[in-house]
Parts: structure tokens; sequence; C-alpha cells
């Protein structure tokens, strides 16, 4: 597959991202801090396993936000700055149903979750168990509108908030928490003499919400 389109030039600085409702907020942001330093940036949304690849290889300059191991999988990358995107991840279930944890173990049904979370989970110890769990999908907002549209009924929910109210479920539901994590930015390790100064305006323009 040519990847001519995601071609890195001297004047652009490619940034892999995700689709989360936020995304385009942090995208902002993080533009400033690069702007600061005088690199222009250019955001590629791409599926989360292909995208980390990628970006392992250089083929991707940075990454907007991602797990805070990630070098333990992904070793030629660097993480900058504070944590950025805090996030909860819900187990969402139909009323009067049992919603715990044990779920993922249950074969009797499917469990839906977005590879990211996935990851989350699995950095935290969750019990993640394969049997329950159906498909994977790359998008957490796919995830909603097909819990919305009953074609789902189990899915692990990625709120960008403290509560759960706020996030745009349509159906009835109740939902287990599962965790709290707070996502950082990533460069290529090719880029490591930006790494300090990057940091520090990404503090300043983070701290300033």
């Amino acid at each position: 597959m040519a990847l001519f389109p995601l071609k890195t030039t001297a004047l652009v600085f490619l940034i892999g991202s995700v689709d989360y409702p936020v995304a385009r907020d942090l995208e902002i942001k993080i533009a400033r801090a690069y702007k600061a330093a005088g690199t222009k940036v250019r955001f590629v949304q791409l599926p989360m396993a292909r995208r980390l690849k990628l970006f392992n290889a250089g083929v991707i300059d940075a990454d907007l936000a991602a797990r805070s191991n990630l070098s333990k999988s992904y070793p030629d990358v660097l993480q900058v700055g504070p944590p950025l995107l805090p996030l909860d991840l819900y187990l969402i279930c139909p009323p009067d149903t049992q919603c715990t944890e044990q779920r993922f173990q249950d074969t009797s049904v499917s469990v839906y979750s977005s590879r990211g979370s996935k990851a989350l989970l699995d950095e935290d110890g969750h019990i993640f168990s394969l049997k329950g769990l159906a498909t994977y999908v790359d998008s957490p907002r796919q995830l909603l509108t097909l819990f919305n549209q009953r074609r789902v009924d189990y899915f692990v929910h990625v709120v960008v908030s403290q509560k759960i109210e706020e996030a745009p479920i349509q159906r009835p539901y109740q939902s287990f928490f599962l965790g709290s994590y707070n996502l950082p930015h990533h460069v290529h390790k090719s880029h490591n003499d930006m790494v300090s100064s990057l940091s520090t305006d990404l503090s300043r323009i983070f701290s300033a919400q």
C-alpha cells in the first residue's frame, strides 16, 4: 500500500489523531504549542492499530494523545509533557441486567470495545476476556451510535468528564465504572530535540484552560 499521502515534508509535521468528540479541541491546543516552536502541523485520523504502527515507524511524527505506557509496545516513541486528555471508562449495559466487570467473562453476551479502551483496561489489569468480547471497533463514537440504535447492548464507553450523565446516550442504561486515565502527547524519537521546549509550551497552554 502506498503511503505517499502521509509523507512528511520539511514544512509539515504529521500528527496521528483519534475519533474522540474532544479531539478537535485538543488539536487546536497542540497546534498552538507547535506553532510556538515554528512548526506547522497536519492531523491525520487513522484506525488505532495502523496509526500507532506508522507512528512507531516514523511515517507519522507524533500522536495526539495515547496511554502513558505506549513506549512499552512501541519503543521508538517518546512521551511529551503532562497528561492532556482526562477520561473515564464505563461499562454500559441495558437496565435491569447485571452490569459488572464479570460481563467480560460472560459467554452469553457480547461486550464491545474500541481498541484504545481495551489497551487502557489491559494496562490497568482489568478482567477483559476474549470469551465475552464479540469485536473491537476503532471509533468510540461508533460504539455509542450502535448502542443508541439498539444494535449492541454492552459496550465500553469513553467519557471525557467526571459526569457520565453528560454523555449523549439516548436509550435507558446503567453503568459500571472501570477506571480513570490521563493521556499524554507523544513524538517519534527522531524528534527528541523538540521534547523539552514542546513540553514547556504544552504545559503552559493546557494550564491556562
